[in-house]
């Protein structure tokens, strides 16, 4: 179905003018695919096309390479101190070449046009949710809370991942709402795409969703803002007297649990334990993994998860496993409790001792994550507040998973965020076109 999408259809009917449109919108519908790997490859052939072709010269000139200099040295530096295994550095470049892709193009979405892409994202769209409908119809009885995986594989934290694309899917149409001054196509995508959310169950990252939008919200700070930030802040006590009352047993026996056991609350937040062993702990033992990490691939990330044995079942196979000092004392065992549990679902998301955060720390150290935040900082400096708005719910959600490193979700990342400039600089243009008429 995926290449009778593309393939048949989108190069015949649709707008496709060029090579690079073409592979981006290849890249776009492979976010349906089961696997990750996919839309890796679609999304690197997309990243090629467009660097050798007349835009290269953009993509070079506006990217920073002093930045990129010291990341470089820093990563080859850190590597070498600390002996990190060829295997790991394997691994992490193929993690990270799509998020490293991303960046590269960031400068270069201005040369892309919202009527291109959103065809392919309202087709995403439309095919998740016809397999949510299809997935509750059929497995809601049998799979319990785990029915709502889309067109994902069951494996490999599908619903959290159909979850971040859904949520993307209803800022972007939330956006595109707003700025077509009240269509309500765009509106029932919106509610479609909370409709998706919601069947997820993932309400760890209903959360942190809603701490991405705060988070949005505080960088464009208003009397109004500031005024709903207070009211909310103060309706949590009330929002958790409700929860632990009347909430089913499912949420409200743990987070009962959670307040009054500390060994429970150390199960269920055992990545707020990780946090402060990454941040303060080790640091303290140890000035070079302070300064520069444990390596790339050498610590939490998905490369490393990867490279214990314990994380995919294939590696094993083909490859001898390697295990960092740091990654084996605070890690592993929670690695290998998710593979018992038969899966990487051990407790919850907030019990899995990995997230990209964490992984900046773990294998580049504070200055690794002074350069990160400068890198924020640049692309947050002119943009809209619908572009912050996606990127810090992209962060917030890095919080608490390596999904740095989960291609369909910055291949998604990046549509959508071609569709809010693209869909600004149309508004701008008929402005400007209706004065210049005038």
């Amino acid at each position: 179905y995926f290449l009778f999408l593309v393939v048949l259809l989108r190069n015949k009917k649709k707008c496709v003018e060029n090579t690079e449109t073409l592979f981006l919108t290849i890249a776009i519908a492979s976010v349906i695919l089961p696997d990750n790997y996919s839309a890796e490859v679609c999304f690197l052939l997309y990243f090629c096309v467009t660097f050798l072709s007349a835009h290269s010269r953009k993509i070079k000139r506006n990217s920073n390479t002093i930045l990129a200099g010291v990341a470089l040295f820093l990563t080859i530096f850190s590597a070498l101190i600390n002996k990190v295994p060829m295997t790991n550095i394997c691994f992490a470049i193929i993690s990270f070449a799509p998020l490293i892709s991303f960046l590269l193009l960031k400068k270069n979405i201005k040369t892309l046009y919202y009527y291109k892409i959103k065809f392919i994202i309202n087709d995403v769209f439309i095919i998740e949710l016809l397999a949510t409908i299809f997935n509750f119809i059929a497995f809601f009885k049998s799979k319990g809370d785990d029915w709502s995986c889309g067109t994902f594989s069951r494996k490999g934290g599908a619903q959290a991942q159909l979850f971040i694309i859904a949520a993307f899917l209803l800022l972007f149409y939330i956006d595109s709402y707003k700025n077509k001054s009240g269509k309500r196509e765009d509106l029932c995508k919106a509610i479609g795409a909370m409709i998706i959310c919601i069947s997820t169950n993932c309400w760890t990252l209903t959360l942190f969703l809603m701490v991405g939008v705060g988070m949005a919200y505080i960088s464009n700070l208003t009397y109004k803002r500031m005024l709903a930030i207070l009211i909310g802040i103060c309706c949590i006590p009330l929002f958790g007297f409700i929860l632990i009352n009347y909430a089913p047993g499912s949420i409200a026996t743990p987070l009962h649990r959670i307040i009054t056991d500390s060994s429970y609350f150390e199960y269920r937040f055992h990545k707020a334990v990780v946090y402060k062993e990454t941040f303060l702990v080790i640091p303290l033992q140890d000035l070079c993994f302070a300064l520069i990490g444990n390596g790339i691939g050498n610590y939490n990330s998905r490369a490393a998860l990867i490279c214990t044995g314990y994380y995919v079942k294939f590696f094993n196979k083909l490859f001898s496993p390697s295990v960092s000092e740091y990654t084996e004392k605070y890690i592993l065992d929670y690695v290998r409790y998710a593979a018992l549990e038969g899966g990487s679902d051990y407790g919850s998301v907030l019990a899995r001792p990995y997230s990209s955060i964490l992984a900046i720390m773990g294998e580049y150290g504070y200055i690794g994550i002074f350069i990160f935040l400068v890198i924020v900082q640049k692309n947050l400096k002119t943009k809209k507040f619908e572009t912050k708005l996606l990127i810090f719910v992209w962060l917030s959600f890095c919080l608490v998973e390596n999904y740095f490193e989960y291609p369909k979700i910055i291949v998604l990342l990046y549509a959508c965020l071609i569709g809010v400039y693209s869909e600004k600089t149309s508004q701008k243009n008929k402005l400007e076109v209706h004065v210049n008429d005038k």
